[in-house]
């Protein structure tokens, strides 16, 4: 059989937080390590209920390998969300997703623990969600959705401030 890595695992249910392969673009792949995985949806949820969709859960639909679903993922993201924790810098998973966001110019690096991110990823500004408790107004929670808004525009697409006056 095939082996799985650590956050991956065949399923056969569906998550409503989880945007499926092929559904075209997902504004954010988020990366994890499966023991940060009671941060990750929280963080998914938020996420989601700011209005972005997320892909997180990891479903293989039946008949794929994980293989092929994470390369579609990655391919249909608008941006990466990677959780730095004691858990995941030692992942190769995630640092291998995450070389590939930061390949794509696409990463936004997330700190969920008090650790040092990898070599050649120190560089690159984190949000710090360390000590979250959860509350929708930690402020290192308000800056990472504020940084999102900038690099992926208001969720569901920017509608206009005010509707357009008419010609009189």
């Amino acid at each position: 059989g095939e082996s799985w890595p650590v956050g991956w695992r065949p399923s056969t249910d569906c998550h409503e937080l989880s945007a499926t392969p092929g559904e075209g673009m997902t504004d954010i792949f988020l990366s994890y390590t499966e023991r940060d995985r009671d941060t990750a949806r929280r963080i998914a949820g938020v996420l989601d209920a700011a209005g972005w969709s997320v892909w997180w859960d990891r479903r293989i639909p039946a008949g794929e390998t994980w293989r092929s679903v994470l390369e579609h993922a990655l391919e249909d993201m608008r941006c990466m969300v990677v959780l730095w924790s004691a858990k995941s810098i030692e992942s190769e998973w995630v640092y291998e997703e995450a070389s590939e966001g930061r390949r794509q110019g696409k990463l936004v690096p997330v700190m969920i623990e008090n650790v040092r991110p990898p070599a050649g990823f120190r560089e690159i500004q984190a949000a710090d969600l360390t000590g979250w408790d959860g509350s929708p107004d930690f402020d290192g929670l308000r800056m990472l959705l504020g940084d999102l808004e900038n690099l992926l525009g208001k969720p569901g697409g920017a509608a206009p401030e005010r509707p357009p006056r008419a010609a009189v």
